[in-house]
């Protein structure tokens, strides 16, 4: 057959991910001698058993189009990549592994037997079918985190809008100049809602024999490291054979694999040279062991709490000061910081010191409260000023006039509160606090 028959080689463009679940413990072994036979190349994942399946993740090179991409010869010594059509090598693949693959269009073989995509209105008659229900649910599991914790620099006062957003309460608890948090019910849809990501935050992971670490910065959005990972090439070319830009396949492949990248650790957490060191050796060992996620903290300067509920050694439910934070929506969020803003023990500035010598003022006047009245008097007492020193006095002058007498008033009168007393001399408590 002439070459001008054949499909124009081209240059990979893109990865093309599938998902296959085997039932048996060779499953890969032959996934991978299938993929040899049809001259595919790509890189293999394989996990451990989700309810009796064996998932293996799959990536293969692709073209602009998404197409998967196959190691061709055209003649002796004219080598190159060239398509395939996707969703024919998806059925084959399923048919002749007795497998079902998932894809960007649906899931193939099965109990499916046909692609059908996650919108469509058939959910009912496909949950009633048992099989594909368990292969629909290995699927979700697959790769799935067993633990996720994170840490978040800042306070906790949105924290039940975050959980909202994912759709669950979290545990948290306060650490260094942030909070450690955790879920309470799924790791993996806390990690999809991204309600952990916030800069100068990190986040520790879990999934099955995996560790992983990861972070959000404005430079590079999500940075995921993992260890213990082990991908198995599939390169059906010959040593020898390269394509007309003199590619070899493994060149190609190293495109698919992981690759460990200090660089935007460093530059997201400006550690110095000896802890820049400790992350390079780290994000460069293949395997983690069971300090990998406690050099990795002090490597970047967060708590050390956020490492040891990670590793699993302490439950963030047991420390001291941690407490479990509902969902709710923004304006109950707003709603209760304000509430707790005004019941809160009072501790004055050092600016507004003076006014604890008022009776009792301590403890019935915060730092927000005079702020805000300050910021009133400075607004109400500016256009005053103005109109007595310009003469431009005019009706709005007593309304600011009686603003400001209003102001005052609030500022001056007493509050009395109900508050524990010393025991007196008879021992029975004082029930109200003098005035």
């Amino acid at each position: 057959m002439s070459t001008d028959d054949l499909p124009a080689a081209v240059q990979p463009a893109d990865d093309v991910v599938l998902t296959f679940l085997g039932t048996d413990a060779g499953f890969r072994d032959r996934l991978e001698a299938s993929l040899m036979r049809r001259q595919i190349p790509a890189v293999l994942l394989e996990d451990v058993d989700r309810g009796g399946f064996r998932p293996v993740l799959v990536r293969m090179l692709g073209d602009e189009e998404g197409r998967p991409l196959r190691w061709a010869t055209r003649a002796p010594g004219e080598h190159g990549l060239e398509p395939l059509e996707w969703t024919s090598l998806i059925v084959d693949l399923s048919t002749e592994l007795d497998s079902v693959v998932a894809a960007d269009a649906g899931i193939f073989g099965g109990a499916a037997g046909y692609p059908w995509d996650d919108d469509d209105d058939n959910d009912d008659d496909r949950d009633a079918d048992t099989d594909l229900a368990a292969e629909i649910a290995a699927f979700d599991a697959a790769f799935a985190l067993s633990s996720f914790t994170w840490y978040t620099p800042g306070n906790t006062d949105i924290v039940s809008v975050l959980a909202r957003r994912a759709g669950e309460a979290f545990v948290v608890s306060p650490a260094g100049a942030g909070y450690v948090a955790e879920p309470t019910e799924s790791p993996d849809a806390v990690f999809n809602a991204g309600t952990w990501a916030a800069t100068g935050g990190l986040f520790l992971a879990r999934s099955a024999g995996r560790r992983g670490a990861g972070f959000y910065s404005p430079r590079d959005p999500v940075v995921v490291h993992w260890w213990d990972e082990t991908w198995i090439p599939v390169d059906p070319s010959r040593p020898w054979e390269m394509d007309g830009e003199g590619q070899h396949v493994r060149d190609y492949l190293d495109l698919l694999l992981p690759e460990a990248e200090p660089a935007p650790w460093t530059e997201n957490f400006n550690p110095g040279d000896e802890h820049a060191e400790e992350l390079r050796i780290l994000l460069r060992a293949a395997r983690s062991d069971e300090s990998t996620f406690d050099r990795l903290v002090s490597a970047v300067g967060l708590p050390p709490l956020l490492a040891a509920v990670g590793s699993g050694r302490v439950h963030l439910r047991d420390v001291d000061g941690a407490e479990t934070i509902e969902p709710s929506s923004l304006w109950r969020a707003m709603k209760n910081l304000a509430r707790d803003e005004w019941q809160r023990p009072v501790n004055y500035p050092a600016w507004a010191s003076f006014l604890a010598t008022w009776p009792d003022h301590r403890r019935r006047r915060s730092a927000p409260y005079l702020a805000y009245m300050t910021v009133g008097f400075i607004a109400l007492a500016a256009p005053i000023g103005a109109d007595l020193t310009f003469g431009e006095q005019g009706g709005a002058l007593w309304w600011n006039l009686a603003g400001l007498a209003l102001l005052v008033i609030d500022v001056c009168r007493p509050r009395g509160r109900t508050d524990p007393q010393p025991a007196a001399d008879d021992g029975n408590p004082s029930a109200e606090a003098p005035l």
